[in-house]
């Protein structure tokens, strides 16, 4: 009897371009231009730059690019800095029942391992497909148990889609599929501990990921084998990292529900949680003139998980303030607005934003929330001022979440990131290739296009 990663394994080496849906090629070239585009203006902020450093000093056989710099390193040491520039902004992409960013660890993988193998188009986005399928799957089985004990699905479920992801591309047979999916196991890891004080190991989390998952392809290509029952084994993975898991979860539906359409786009720089609290206050402070100094307070129902995760009124970093939902508020309000710019260039101690935040109160509203919207997509949001007015706004399904934007939505966020560090030509052109990227015979001209010479920055 075949064990479950023998089962995906043989899904994923069968897998051809010509089997997926359109609908899916589409959701698959939006995540592309999407998690390029947050790269891009990410690779200026400090975390990505101290991995640079870092990597240049080790050295490495020059493979493939580094997303927004002007080298190559090894396609594994690539896969360290280009997954976790990729999460870097907090704007890249997410899966709900996964709970996890993992195209930020499945894209660089496969651009990573594509550039070095000199794969087609075609080859890109089936990779990225398979990468997908099988770890929001794994991601799945797994949650929420598994995250509430404290693990970052990103790093511990992003390594398998990682390692199917390259295994794809090196035209792994089914055992070798297998291998690396054992190998990705042995090697999961990640912790939510950054959540409380927004520490820069959250990236780390995303890039060791990526590339413990292009070390799994790479060693499985070469004949190192694992347990092929790491999945659903007695001490395998689910019993190990979770309290509740359902392992049929791992393949159902495999080649009939596409599990990438489920995708989520983010439009602001902050956790995922903080979004539907952002839709409203702009909702409000974008229509009505609102003088934050008038302001007595502000009443946001939403669930206990929020609560839990960005509860947090008194940020002290710049990455502590894209999880602080006191901090994002407050700064959305002053700005009219939520980009990069508010969170990053000392703005953190702008004294009206300082004033705002003790004026947040975060409070269960599940009970509510529940008769109108789907956790965690909903908020009921309350502004109490000064003067007896009280303003209120209902969002029930935040921009982003899957049905709720479109492409154009994603173009925009793509030009108004990179317009910080590339030159409008290249910003168009970056843009039509990944329109038409199924066309195209070798991805390594478009892997090039996204270095970046330091002298031609635009910043």
């Amino acid at each position: 009897m075949k064990s479950i990663a023998e089962k995906i394994a043989n899904y994923f080496v069968e897998l051809e371009f010509e089997d997926l849906p359109s609908e899916v090629i589409e959701i698959s070239k939006m995540c592309i231009l999407d998690l390029v585009g947050v790269s891009l203006r990410a690779s200026i902020l400090e975390p990505s730059k101290i991995l640079v450093k870092y990597i240049k000093e080790i050295g490495g056989k020059k493979e493939s690019t580094v997303m927004g710099y002007s080298f190559k390193t090894s396609c594994a040491n690539a896969g360290l800095v280009n997954g976790a520039i990729g999460h870097t902004l907090q704007m890249d992409d997410g899966e709900m029942t996964s709970i996890g960013h993992l195209n930020c660890v499945i894209i660089p993988a496969a651009l990573a391992v594509g550039e070095k193998e000199n794969i087609s188009g075609k080859e890109f986005i089936t990779s990225i497909v398979a990468g997908n399928e099988g770890s929001i799957r794994i991601g799945d089985a797994v949650n929420p148990s598994h995250n509430r004990r404290g693990f970052s699905p990103n790093g511990t479920i992003g390594v398998f889609g990682a390692a199917i992801s390259a295994g794809k591309i090196l035209n792994l047979d089914n055992n070798a599929m297998t291998d690396a999916i054992t190998s990705a196991a042995m090697q999961s890891a990640g912790l939510e501990q950054f959540v409380h004080d927004g520490s820069m190991s959250t990236f780390l989390n995303t890039g060791h990921a990526c590339q413990a998952g292009i070390q799994s392809a790479l060693l499985a290509e070469k004949g190192f084998n694992g347990s092929h029952e790491i999945l659903e084994g007695r001490k395998g993975f689910c019993r190990a990292y979770s309290d509740n898991y359902t392992l049929k979860k791992i393949e159902e539906g495999l080649g009939e529900d596409y599990r990438i359409l489920n995708i989520y786009f983010k439009f602001y720089p902050t956790c995922r949680y903080i979004h539907p609290a952002t839709d409203a206050i702009l909702n409000i402070v974008q229509e009505k003139e609102i003088d934050p100094s008038e302001i007595k307070e502000v009443i946001i129902k939403t669930y206990p998980v929020v609560i839990n995760t960005v509860d947090n009124p008194n940020p002290t970093t710049e990455f502590a303030a894209t999880l602080s939902m006191q901090y994002a508020i407050s700064a959305a309000i002053v700005h009219k607005r939520s980009s990069p710019d508010e969170f990053y260039g000392n703005k953190m101690n702008k004294n009206e934003i300082k004033k705002l935040m003790s004026k947040i109160k975060l409070i269960d509203g599940s009970e509510e929330l529940k008769k109108i919207s789907e956790e965690p997509s909903g908020v009921i949001l309350k502004l109490k001022m000064k003067n007896g007015e009280e303003i209120e706004e209902i969002v029930q399904k935040c921009k982003g979440d899957p049905g709720n934007f479109t492409k154009d939505d994603l173009i925009r966020k793509f030009k108004e990131l990179t317009l910080e560090v590339l030159e409008e030509k290249k910003i168009e052109k970056i843009i039509n290739v990944i329109e038409k990227i199924e066309n195209l015979k070798n991805i390594k001209k478009f892997a090039e296009l996204l270095s970046i010479d330091k002298n031609k920055r635009n910043f």
